[in-house]
């Protein structure tokens, strides 16, 4: 589980089918599009394994001013004239992604959302997809939760030896 949080810190999260985005496009973008400029900002961090980027401003004042203004969605303009979402969010929710793995198909969400219920508050369930790069964009078995969790999970759902892993702050595309 994570010990530390980030403070005043905002995540911009692209969509898992965007082009990775130029760094000097992410600098010109920020002041124009979320009013941020220089004196404001301690961090830029750029994380491609989420297709990411976190902004840590310099105090809570700043952080609850941008955040008003701009929490949900937006749109990023690439040089080419491209466009994608964006969802602007608090870098560190509580919540974080809990894969479910060795689960039948035939165990319906319903039921993983009740086995795991008592270990914390679950957002949502999805369930995890083949790339298309692959012959067969299908489902692969992975059930994938974003929940806040409260207390270590164990593996056995609906008599399956499930397997079960946490990604803290993250989703699973890469740049």
């Amino acid at each position: 589980m994570v010990t530390v949080r980030r403070v005043n810190t905002i995540k911009v999260q692209f969509e898992a089918s965007a082009p990775r985005p130029t760094a000097m496009k992410l600098h010109v973008w920020i002041p124009q599009t979320l009013n941020i400029n220089t004196d404001q900002v301690d961090l830029l961090q750029l994380n491609m394994q989420e297709k990411s980027l976190y902004i840590k401003v310099i105090s809570p004042t700043v952080y609850e001013k941008i955040m008003q203004k701009h929490e949900g969605e937006t749109k990023f303009k690439y040089g080419n004239g491209e466009q994608t979402h964006i969802k602007i969010s608090q870098a560190d929710s509580p919540a974080i992604t809990v894969r479910v793995f060795n689960l039948p198909p035939e165990v319906p969400n319903s039921m993983v959302t009740t086995a795991l219920t008592r270990y914390g508050v679950i957002h949502s369930v999805r369930s995890e997809q083949w790339s298309i790069a692959f012959p067969f964009p299908v489902n692969n078995g992975i059930r994938a939760l974003k929940m806040e969790v409260k207390q270590n999970i164990p593996v056995p759902i609906a008599g399956y030896n499930a397997h079960v892993t946490y990604i803290h702050g993250s989703t699973d595309f890469m740049f």
